[in-house]
């Protein structure tokens, strides 16, 4: 092998490496949204388990209730609710199977209105 074309390799080698060290880790992580009411106290607890893929959500007020959403953007199965209100506190989807790494959003509010006293859409990395 002749010199150019070692150093060529040796070239391609480090870019390849340099492309590999760019990269970094996956961007998923856990992810937590609380709904609170206007004194302040939390009404309920949106969480993204990112180890188990599992949405849940905790009722945390007594005496009302709480729904949430989840558009996991993978088609038409993508899409979760939960829902919980006084003796049944806690919804987990349990493992939705999905890939690492793709775009979400969830949103959480109070009762089952979508637009009233709702946190918005919260963006986060499966």
């Amino acid at each position: 092998m002749g010199a150019t074309m070692k150093r060529t390799l040796l070239a391609l080698a480090a870019a390849a490496g340099l492309c590999a060290g760019l990269a970094g880790p996956a961007q998923a992580a856990d992810m937590t949204v609380r709904l609170t009411t206007p004194s302040g106290a939390v009404h309920s607890v949106l969480t993204w388990d990112d180890s188990t893929d599992t949405l849940c959500l905790t009722l945390r007020s007594g005496s009302a209730s709480a729904s949430a959403d989840a558009d996991m953007r993978l088609g038409s199965t993508s899409y979760a609710a939960l829902g919980v209100r006084p003796g049944k506190t806690r919804d987990c989807t349990g493992n939705l199977s999905i890939p690492e790494d793709r775009w979400a959003q969830m949103r959480l509010y109070g009762g089952t209105d979508r637009f009233h006293d709702t946190t918005g859409w919260r963006g986060f990395h499966t």
